[in-house]
């Protein structure tokens, strides 16, 4: 006799919106999840991976789709969900990327793209920006090691030309998942879509521009610089230091030869 064990996860729209991405090459799909590193598969090791690097139990890590891209390239979304809600995207990228070369060895496959960026090979040149959209597919993907099935869902990402933030139009309030006001704002329904109304301190369309204040032994870590939209920035400082960083938008690992990154720095 032999037994069979079914786990099933439940995934919201929620749980989309804030999953990050890697993409792997020299690897299929079924490779990832047979059995090959040291007695576990791959899947298990990143698995494990991301519960120690992110300090979370392995509970609260969903991969939800393991899919092949074209030949050997491998495409992996996952999220994490936490006692205090969904980890961000931005942060599990800026982990991922900073443990690159430890997952490469753990793994033992090359992570060419943490967040998979479909822009790197579109020519968008005459649209003014490009953008990945992920698209979910009602279809399930299933891969079978023998050892292992794992039905997945079919996530798709895509390159558009053209610029998301400046393109965004405003819907009605009820029309979001989540309400797209931030920082405990009220959404408000107008003629031409929504508005927020902010709290004290607070400012911005969606109630983003935040005030925050160190004392000289703290840090803030914020979402990217959207491109394609208008930015400010303003920065009041008093230092006892004659050097120091005061902010910085970029990567956070080592780049590669050939890979292409703009950043910001601004220090003292």
């Amino acid at each position: 006799m032999s037994g069979v064990r079914v786990h099933i996860r439940e995934l919201e729209e929620k749980a989309i919106l804030s999953s990050a991405s890697l993409r792997l090459t020299g690897i299929t799909a079924r490779e990832f999840i047979d059995l090959n590193v040291e007695g576990k598969s791959r899947l298990e090791a990143f698995w494990d991976f991301l519960s120690e690097t992110l300090s979370v139990r392995p509970g609260s890590i969903n991969i939800f789709s393991v899919a092949d891209r074209e030949a050997r390239i491998v495409d992996i979304h996952f999220y994490v969900l936490t006692d205090n809600g969904y980890l961000h995207p931005e942060k599990l990228h800026s982990v991922l990327a900073a443990h690159k070369k430890k997952l490469q060895s753990l793994l033992r496959v090359n992570v060419s793209q943490v967040q998979v960026d479909e822009c790197v090979r579109a020519d968008c040149k005459t649209s003014g920006g490009c953008y990945t959209q992920l698209t979910v597919s009602d279809s399930p993907t299933l891969i079978d090691s023998g050892a292992l099935s794992l039905a997945s869902v079919k996530v798709t990402s895509s390159a558009l030309c053209g610029c998301a933030a400046r393109e965004m139009t405003h819907r009605t309030c009820s029309s979001y998942p989540t309400n797209p006001c931030l920082n405990g704002g009220t959404c408000i329904n107008m003629q031409n879509g929504y508005r927020c109304q902010c709290p004290p301190q607070l400012e911005g369309p969606d109630c983003q521009q935040t005030r925050l204040s160190f004392l000289g032994n703290g840090y803030a870590w914020f979402p990217p610089i959207r491109p394609c939209f208008d930015s400010h920035l303003s920065l009041e400082f008093m230092t006892e230091e004659d050097d120091g960083l005061l902010l910085y938008a970029g990567p956070l690992a080592t780049l590669l030869p050939g890979d292409n990154e703009d950043y910001i720095a601004i220090g003292r």
